[in-house]
């Protein structure tokens, strides 16, 4: 299997990701780039690629975000989060509102944030109450894969499995 992973030069298709996806699914692929980044959304039977314009301060807001929740600091929590919301959330929020579970592929410095702590839309920096904010939790059930192949072959031996009769399960 290692060998399998390491070696194989295949990428899979937008079509084969698709047919792994369940019509109630949402997969989000990020990409970082210099200047932008780009957010492709994918579901069983649509696909957008949205460029998001990367702020000049994108690095330090992913790093005060984390360390807003890694230090709970709470002040800064609700005003980083509301800017790393707009950026990665708001502007596919149209293409996902109707799905119930979200498999996200971050990229760079995302794979440090939680996106279930996202919000779905801004939050007052005077609430006190965290509880009742709108997290991307309340709303979806978020996975995280590291590739579109490795989630078509997780997808594949899972249904092999199924279908031999043996359970990854004990």
């Amino acid at each position: 299997a290692y060998y399998k992973l390491k070696y194989k030069t295949k990428i899979s298709t937008l079509e084969q990701t698709q047919k792994v996806l369940p019509t109630n699914t949402m997969l989000i692929n990020y990409f970082v780039g210099d200047k932008s980044i780009y957010i492709a959304t994918i579901s069983s039977n649509n696909f957008y690629i949205t460029m998001v314009s990367k702020p000049d301060d994108y690095n330090q807001s992913i790093n005060d975000f984390y360390s807003s929740i890694k230090k709970a600091e709470t002040n800064n929590f609700i005003s980083s989060c509301n800017k790393i919301s707009d950026i990665l959330y708001s502007p596919i929020s149209p293409f996902i509102s109707k799905f119930e579970n979200l498999e996200i592929i971050p990229d760079d410095l995302l794979y440090k944030i939680p996106f279930e702590v996202l919000f779905t839309e801004s939050q007052s920096s005077e609430t006190k109450n965290f509880s009742n904010l709108n997290y991307l939790i309340n709303k979806f059930n978020i996975k995280y894969h590291y590739s579109a192949n490795l989630l078509i072959s997780s997808q594949i031996d899972e249904s092999m499995t199924e279908s031999k009769g043996y359970s990854k399960n004990f």
